[in-house]
């Protein structure tokens, strides 16, 4: 299968699951959002592969040759796909300070005073619905008073520091 195939197959899919997850998140936002997505993603990846090897008509139309190299290769894009959705996705779930700075001074006609900022833009907005989706995500835990990092956090940020570290960035924060 030429590789413009291969890329058309997984775009394809790709956007099917795109579609579902659209319908899914009009009818149910879920709490763990990103585990739903990675479900409906390869749910959608193994639907079309399925298919593709039920259906003739589904493989005539595409030109599609019935070989595991292919499946591993629609696979592969489809994965890269996935990924880099994963990432964007992640990046504008939740509201940024600049985000937020941006949208309240855009939809301000005069501009807004700092204070008004400071004032709008507190922990209530910032911080703690950050550290409500860290606790969903079960990046952290609550003991008492105190936060800790869970496994799942400390692999997150063994990889943003060393990744910190590669780019010669320091610790940041």
């Amino acid at each position: 299968m030429s590789e413009f195939k291969i890329l058309l197959v997984s775009l394809l899919t790709c956007g099917l699951a795109l579609l579902l997850q659209f319908i899914v998140w009009r009818i149910w936002l879920p709490r763990r959002q990103s585990q739903v997505i990675v479900g409906i993603f390869l749910g959608t990846l193994l639907f079309v592969l399925i298919s593709f090897a039920i259906f003739d008509e589904l493989r005539l139309f595409f030109a599609i040759g019935l070989t595991l190299e292919t499946y591993v290769q629609v696979g592969i894009v489809f994965s890269i796909l996935m990924l880099c959705y994963l990432i964007t996705y992640s990046a504008v779930e939740a509201d940024s300070p600049t985000l937020l700075i941006i949208d309240r001074v855009s939809r301000a006609t005069n501009g807004l005073s700092r204070r008004f900022l400071e004032q709008e833009l507190n922990d209530d907005v910032l911080v703690r619905p950050r550290i409500k989706d860290l606790m969903a995500d079960k990046m952290i835990y609550a003991e008492g008073e105190r936060y800790h990092l869970a496994p799942k956090g400390k692999v997150l940020a063994t990889v943003i520091i060393l990744h910190r570290r590669l780019l010669n960035l320091g610790k940041g924060g």
